[in-house]
Formats: structure tokens, C-alpha cells, sequence
């Protein structure tokens, strides 16, 4: 197999020229990534998605005719891995419930897509392996059982419910518990990777290098969380939007 076959597959749709420019030399310049197609129509960009199959969509969502989100309820079960390129912050609670692999605030830089296609990357290796593995779907996970990291020589089980927060250090991570007896763990592994295993509505990335837990929230002020027993996070620019507007949608009238 040559690594032109081990590439992912691209389509990029959005209304402005400019953007659609951006995304399509953003994955030329990216290793493991190949252009399908693109487009600034949605309407005719719903068919040639449906004819390319491609295996990640880059998809903006306020366009004139079909929304972004119109044409993943069309798409339905066989919409693509997505990754949501928007100018507006107030859409990315509803693109989570679409299950996207990340929301893209623009303008985008680089550093940034590259770290939301690496976590699509991620993503389809695991979606290969599982069809490899388990070609009929038989086999479902529960992802409140858990997932399990590998602590110097054993395998430890990590239930999302236990944990509080989690940071990244570099090429590890520390995950600190609720409850547990040990505070916390350090495991080699990177935030983007255990993030996948989260449920979407129960965590929140408030920064490039800190995820948590929304019920261990006690309070946002600008730019810091305060969780549980007077831990304080900082929130990072490109997310204070986000964050803000989950806790709106929260928060009782």
C-alpha cells in the first residue's frame, strides 16, 4: 500500500473563496492529508460529498441557502469525519451535538488545524481498527466504562465520572480524580487523545493544555475557572467564547 492510499481523503465546503483557499493549502502543506474536493455551493457540494466519500469534511456552517448543520442532518449516519471552520463562536454547542472532531474559530492558524486533523487522524485509525476487528458492529462500548492508560508497567482504568480536570505535559498527561485515594495520575499520552474518550457534554476544553470536568465547575470569571476546592483554571483565548456561551446555555433564566 503506498502512502498516497494511507491518506485521508478531504472535501472542503465554504461560501467564501478566501477560506475555502486557506483550508485547501493548509492540507497541502499537511502530512497524511489528500484534497478530494471543494466548494463554495453547498447545495452542490451535498452530492459531490455523497459521490467523493470523502473521509474528513471541513465545513463552515452560516451559508446562504443550507447551513452547515442542514447538510449534516442530510448526510445523516454517512456523514464523513468533520471538522467545523465558523467565524462564530455561538455554533459550537450545537456542531458538538453533531459529534464533529473540532470547531475551528476563524481566522485559523495553522497550529490549530494541525492539532484538530491529528486528533481526526486519531479518530479514523480507531474507526479502521474497530471495522477490522469488529466488521459487523457486534461489539458496542460504553464510554462511561472507561478507558484504560498504561502507568509505568500496568494498565490503569480511568472512568470519565472520576475525573476532575486534566493537563497536558508535553508529551504526558495529568489527570486529577474526584474521591479517588490517589490524587492523580501521570500517563504518556496527549490531551487530544484522551479527549476523544470524554463524553462532549460533560467536559469542556478551556485550553490548549487543560480539559474539564463541567460539573466541577463552581464559577467563571473572564479568564479563570474555579473549580471544587479553590482550583483555579485558566481559560485560553481562543476558547474564552466557547466557554462563555456553554455557560450561558447553562445557566438558569
Amino acid at each position: 500500500m503506498s502512502s498516497r492510499d494511507k491518506n485521508i481523503s478531504v472535501f472542503v465546503l465554504d461560501d467564501e473563496p478566501i477560506a475555502v483557499s486557506i483550508i485547501e493549502k493548509f492540507v497541502g502543506e499537511t502530512e497524511g492529508l489528500e484534497l478530494k474536493g471543494s466548494s463554495t455551493d453547498p447545495v452542490q457540494a451535498l452530492s459531490e460529498i455523497e459521490q467523493l466519500k470523502p473521509q474528513l469534511l471541513f465545513l463552515d456552517i452560516n451559508m446562504p441557502e443550507v447551513s452547515g448543520f442542514d447538510l449534516l442532518k442530510t448526510l445523516g449516519d454517512n456523514k464523513p469525519l468533520v471538522i467545523i471552520t465558523s467565524a462564530y463562536p455561538e455554533y459550537a454547542i450545537k456542531g458538538y451535538k453533531f459529534e464533529v472532531i473540532d470547531y475551528l474559530l476563524k481566522p485559523i492558524p495553522y497550529s490549530d488545524f494541525k492539532a484538530a486533523v491529528d486528533t481526526a487522524i486519531d479518530r479514523q485509525k480507531l474507526l479502521q481498527k474497530v471495522q477490522k476487528e469488529d466488521p459487523a458492529g457486534k461489539n458496542e462500548t460504553n464510554i462511561t466504562d472507561g478507558f484504560f492508560l498504561k502507568v509505568n508497567k500496568e494498565n490503569i482504568r480511568v472512568k470519565p465520572a472520576e475525573i476532575a480536570f486534566i493537563e497536558s505535559l508535553g508529551d504526558y498527561v495529568k489527570i486529577h480524580f474526584i474521591g479517588r485515594s490517589k490524587r492523580f495520575l501521570v500517563a504518556r499520552s496527549t490531551l487530544s487523545s484522551i479527549e476523544k474518550e470524554l463524553p462532549e457534554s460533560e467536559f469542556i476544553r478551556v485550553h490548549r493544555s487543560s480539559i474539564v470536568n463541567i460539573s466541577q465547575i463552581d464559577s467563571i470569571n473572564g479568564s479563570t475557572i474555579s473549580l471544587k476546592k479553590a482550583i483555579e483554571i485558566p481559560v485560553g483565548k481562543t476558547y474564552r467564547q466557547i466557554v462563555q456561551k456553554v455557560f450561558k446555555d447553562l445557566a438558569i433564566n
